[in-house]
């Protein structure tokens, strides 16, 4: 299977990561690396280009398309991404490719709405008058 997405978070990376985004050219081979304990979505994916001595962080493969992908990334699909064309750093846009046949791994389980919600008999008591402290 194969889907189109973006790569997002350049204009975070350092000046060098910039300029390496800028020589991008289509049909280049990146890396793709999970990032399950990202504080801001678990379902993060690094976009990495590796070099002759280390690999690069580029930025994330866009939300949206990270959350279809990190499923099947943590189900241990072989996945390969190549660059597509790009326009500038704000602009690139990449190809992923894994098997038809490849199987997610479940999400964990986050907790319910109503696992989280107060009890039905703890009502504020707050007057239509009384201050409400912010």
């Amino acid at each position: 299977m194969k889907i189109s997405t973006m790569l997002v978070g350049v204009n975070f990376r350092p000046k060098a990561t910039k300029v390496t985004v800028e020589y991008l050219r289509s049909g280049d081979i990146l890396r793709l690396e999970r990032e399950p304990d990202n504080p801001y979505d678990i379902n993060a994916i690094h976009v990495m280009k590796d070099g002759a001595e280390v690999a690069e962080f580029l930025g994330f493969v866009a939300r949206a398309d990270a959350a279809n992908i990190a499923p099947i990334m943590d189900g241990g699909a072989e996945v390969h991404c190549v660059v597509l064309h790009q326009n500038g750093i704000k602009e690139v846009h990449l190809e992923i490719e894994y098997p038809d046949d490849a199987v997610a791994q479940p999400a964990t389980e986050l907790p319910s709405y109503s696992s989280m919600e107060a009890p039905s008999n703890q009502t504020p008591n707050l007057d239509i008058d009384d201050e409400v402290p912010f």
